[in-house]
């Protein structure tokens, strides 16, 4: 759009890696035409031999031009093979990296490295496999191990993003990455200007949204069932008055009618929270795939739900139990 050529891009590129590699406290830095959790839709068509026929439309994934220090900047290993080289920038010979889910999805059994594969999009130019990269995530937080490609960053002429990594303070360097390339090219436009952690707070906000929404349900939820389990336990106290008179008359504690009362009303919150629990199980299963960080059986969450209903129930049980042991023999034995 500012009418570069592909050999003025390409210097603009290499100036604007020095550069910024050269700002105090920057570990590394790498250019990508599409950044982990950044809203980019870029796709390939691929023919797999082995995989694909002839005659069909390919298998199309996820994928991105990147940088030889991409991978080395993201923290990302690389599993079998090699790192991008220059010698895999220029035709005839174009490097390709690969998650090892797509390995393992689409050539099963076999070495991927040193084979190749068609890019159909391209006249069917054939792509020769030169490493594969350990999984990471790349759309959200919670996405599962999915296929994803990489080519080296100037087999097409595309806009590239810089994206470094230092130690520190993200947003004091992403203020000197800015003034940095606008030194180079004052027309620049920065469509995202943020850091890596901003983008995963975008991507969460829905998730977020959805378990702030789910949590007051539930907090209502929980308040509910005190004032239920309250006034159950409540009227079950007023019907025995009298038997609680007779207990205290003939020299029983008030706090032993404390425990009495909390264990009776205790033992019909377990029994709630284990059939809850056994309810939940089956839930869980259908959340699955919303989950991040927690598992279906992860003992912490069961372990923390379980306890807040019973904290729920011990305070819906202790206003009443309170009151019956506070209850005056006299008045009590008088209640018909």
């Amino acid at each position: 759009m500012a009418g570069y050529d592909d050999g003025r891009s390409n210097r603009f590129w290499d100036q604007a890696v020095e550069r910024v590699r050269a700002i105090p406290g920057v570990e590394h830095v790498a250019l990508a035409s599409r950044l982990p959790f950044s809203i980019n839709f870029s796709n390939s068509s691929l023919h797999i031999p082995g995989h694909n026929t002839p005659g069909d439309n390919g298998t199309t994934v996820a994928s991105a031009r990147v940088s030889p220090e991409y991978f080395r900047t993201l923290g990302v290993g690389i599993v079998d093979g090699r790192a991008f080289t220059t010698a895999d920038h220029t035709p005839p010979r174009r490097g390709r990296h690969h998650h090892r889910t797509m390995a393992r999805r689409f050539m099963p059994g076999a070495e991927p490295v040193g084979k190749r594969v068609h890019l159909r999009d391209v006249n069917n130019e054939p792509i020769e496999i030169v490493g594969v990269v350990a999984d990471h995530r790349v759309r959200t937080i919670g996405e599962p191990p999915s296929p994803h490609l990489y080519f080296a960053q100037t087999q097409r002429l595309v806009s590239y993003r810089s994206w470094p990594r230092a130690p520190g303070d993200a947003e004091r360097l992403l203020t000197e990455v800015r003034r940095t390339l606008l030194a180079l090219e004052p027309n620049l436009v920065f469509i995202e200007n943020q850091t890596l952690e901003s983008q995963v707070e975008a991507t969460l906000l829905p998730v977020r949204a959805g378990a702030w929404l789910v949590g007051v349900v539930g907090a209502v939820g929980a308040a509910l069932a005190a004032i239920g389990l309250y006034g159950v336990i409540a009227y079950s106290v007023a019907r025995r008055t009298r038997e609680i008179g007779i207990r205290l008359a003939i020299g029983s504690a008030p706090a032993g009618i404390l425990r009495l009362v909390m264990r009776q009303g205790l033992m019909v919150a377990a029994a709630g929270v284990a059939l809850g629990v056994l309810l939940a199980a089956g839930a869980a299963t259908v959340l699955a795939g919303a989950l991040y960080g927690v598992g279906v059986a992860d003992p912490v969450a069961w372990g923390a739900a379980s306890r807040e209903l019973l904290s729920v129930a011990t305070l819906a049980n202790l206003v009443p139990a309170w009151r019956a042991a506070k209850l005056n023999p006299i008045t009590a034995l008088r209640v018909e």
